[in-house]
């Protein structure tokens, strides 16, 4: 394995090395769905080709490894984890400890993903040269519902595309398994079904959306006619304004953005500063969002030194924020057809060009920032997607079930595409689960 040098200012250890306090109480997953839940991002493609068993013992013997090597482990006749433990381990025991599986297994299995998205399996392309492409999305959300008296209506919602200047063409059919009545409600971003409460314990409602989809760059910006070239007052008090969701502009946070900002001449300069902090100094899983510090949550983020999409991408428009650069979080899916998960990224608004996207998938996709023909991979420009959010005008609100106080986010591949599922960490019990199959239509040459 090539050597990797521990990048330039992030600590080789700090207050909470995992991105989490820990605890027994959160490790309830069984050993058999943290194989499953490695496979998506490590090992997709041998699945695919009918190579499970090579690829699950491959994925056995890592986490054999880490293990031994000090990840914990709760034991009461089988192993159980903490899936956030385990890949925050993964790839903090790759940077610092030199273990090969994120950097031989899920490094090169996710920059597949999206080299396969541009015909291109040797290196990260730019997009720019990438045509619109048309892609169907089967998405189906079975819920888990709460007893409620006969009567007593639910409403359940479902994240659909946002038709924008990168998305369009938008055609839907929706199926539900519930007898009786259904009213299905749609407005942009969301799906709504309500119906009344009766003997039943889950529900479910599929989505079949064929649309075309372009990749958002600075050619594709240029190109569309419908582009403001500037924000109304409005629009500038809303995407500049301190308080939002888990974007808190606190003092610290000022002060860090005015540090990283100083001799900084343009913009466009100060976003990369910020964007280099987070890279360099910062490191990127999954969070336990129950520990979060709401009072500061971007503070919080800093003291642990982790961030999972969501979050960073919190942080990156609350430092834009605390300078006065207008900045909004954007959530969706990425449209690769092995592993089309639910992901989050931010767009900054730039005089020149527009809401332009900044996506720390690159994060990862660099290595942590080492490689530098993937590092700035997703500034200025993303693949295909499929948008569901812009936070905070279109928004999908309250799902239709109650959210565990504790629980876990797991994903596992099935035979067209990936299972994402919300779990209680206390009782195991499904909260909702989607189940999402990505096909894109190649473009004729």
């Amino acid at each position: 394995m090539k050597s990797i040098s521990q990048p330039r200012g992030r600590p080789a250890a700090h207050a909470h090395p995992l991105g989490t306090r820990g605890g027994n109480s959160l490790r309830t997953v069984a050993e058999a769905s943290i194989i499953d839940y490695l496979l998506v991002n490590a090992c997709a493609y041998e699945v695919g080709a009918g190579r499970r068993d090579e690829a699950v013992a491959a994925t056995m013997a890592a986490l054999a490894r880490w293990t031994d090597d000090g990840l914990p482990v709760a034991l009461d006749g089988v192993r159980r984890y903490d899936p956030v433990e385990v890949l925050n381990f993964m790839k903090w025991s790759g940077l610092h400890r030199g273990d090969p599986f994120w950097f031989e297994r899920y490094l090169p299995t996710t920059r597949r993903f999206v080299t396969d998205q541009c015909a291109d399996a040797t290196s990260p392309r730019r997009f720019e040269g990438l045509p619109p492409c048309e892609f169907r999305v089967i998405f189906r959300r079975q819920f888990n519902l709460p007893p409620r008296p006969v009567g007593t209506p639910h409403r359940l919602r479902l994240p659909l595309p946002l038709e924008d200047a990168v998305l369009d063409n938008l055609r839907l059919q929706v199926t539900t398994d519930i007898d009786g009545e259904v009213a299905l409600t749609r407005i942009p971003g969301r799906l709504e079904a309500r119906l009344n409460a009766a003997d039943r314990k889950a529900a479910s409602v599929t989505y079949c959306a064929n649309f075309r989809s372009r990749a958002d760059t600075p050619s594709t910006r240029r190109l569309d006619a419908s582009r403001a070239d500037t924000l109304d007052v409005g629009e500038l008090a809303l995407y500049t304004r301190p308080h939002e969701g888990f974007i808190r502009v606190t003092p610290g946070i000022v002060a860090l953005a005015s540090e990283l900002a100083r001799d900084k001449h343009s913009r466009l300069e100060i976003v990369y500063a910020f964007w280099d902090y987070l890279i360099d100094q910062m490191m990127c899983g999954p969070i336990h969002y129950y520990e979060i510090d709401m009072s500061r949550p971007l503070d919080w983020l800093l003291e642990i030194g982790w961030y999972d999409c969501q979050l960073g991408s919190a942080l990156l428009v609350g430092l834009c924020r605390a300078v006065n650069i207008p900045a909004r979080i954007i959530n969706g899916h990425l449209l690769y057809s092995l592993a089309p998960g639910l992901h989050y990224w931010a767009e900054v608004w730039l005089d020149d060009g527009g809401w332009t996207p900044f996506d720390l998938l690159s994060w990862d996709l660099s290595g942590g920032g080492q490689d530098r023909a993937w590092r700035n991979c997703f500034a200025q420009r993303l693949d295909y997607r499929m948008k569901t959010q812009c936070l905070p005008r279109a928004f999908l609100g309250p799902l239709g079930v109650p959210m565990p106080a504790q629980w876990h986010l797991l994903t596992s591949l099935n035979r067209e595409g990936i299972r994402i599922s919300i779990v209680d960490a206390t009782s195991t019990e499904v909260a909702y689960c989607d189940d999402i199959c990505v096909e894109q239509k190649v473009p004729k040459t």
